[in-house]
């Protein structure tokens, strides 16, 4: 008689194995590495950053360019982090001006 068993059937049971010890070992990993007192980032737009120091857009090219603050590109947007714009807030990063 001959054996109609799927060659590729054992294949594939130990391929889905290992994807599923592999998944199991990154979820530890992730689990260990991730602390319940990490602080979500807020990030701001262009437009919101402009309002909070009433300033212009040439303004703002400016602060990047001169690294005061830096922006975090998704796409064709411009996005702020928060504490950054808390930093120029208090002065930490405008060089000459709230010295």
């Amino acid at each position: 008689m001959k054996n109609n068993k799927n060659p590729f059937e054992e294949l594939y049971r130990e391929l889905a194995s290992t994807i599923r010890s592999e998944i199991s070992q990154a979820n530890v990993k992730t689990q260990s590495t991730s602390s319940p007192t990490s602080k979500i980032e807020t990030l701001l737009t262009c437009d919101e950053v402009l309002k909070i120091f009433h300033i212009t857009r040439p303004t703002l090219r400016r602060w990047e360019n001169d690294q005061k603050i830096i922006p975090i590109r998704v796409g064709r947007r411009l996005l702020f982090k928060e504490s950054d714009v808390q930093n120029l807030t208090s002065g930490k990063n405008l060089g000459g001006v709230n010295k």
